[in-house]
């Protein structure tokens, strides 16, 4: 779901806020990530990443989203099927546990 997000307003935007985000926590590991997004911040303001790699970035992170999208889509065909076949069954007790317990 980030990748979809990444893809919408870019990552240059998306590292700002996350920047400022974990800047305000008093952790060392929020630390530690501001520094390296500040890092790659600079090495992107300087030219070293290209909008070529760029676009690859956002063409690797739909890639990704889609791969994430038909893991849950399975998952939910799964679910489904395993519901009908609750509500199908001959079995009184099967049928009527997941409405009477709420479950």
């Amino acid at each position: 779901m980030l990748s979809g997000f990444l893809s919408k307003i870019g990552l240059p935007v998306l590292m700002k806020i996350l920047g400022e985000a974990l800047a305000v926590l008093d952790n060392p590991q929020a630390k530690t990530a501001v520094k390296a997004i500040g890092k790659v911040e600079e090495v992107m303001k300087a030219g070293e990443i290209t909008s070529k790699k760029m676009a690859e970035a956002y063409r690797h992170a739909e890639k990704m989203e889609q791969v994430e999208m038909e893991d849950y889509r399975a998952a939910l065909s799964e679910v489904n099927q395993s519901l009908r076949a609750e509500v199908a069954s001959e079995d009184k007790y099967m049928r009527r546990m997941r409405p009477i317990l709420g479950v």
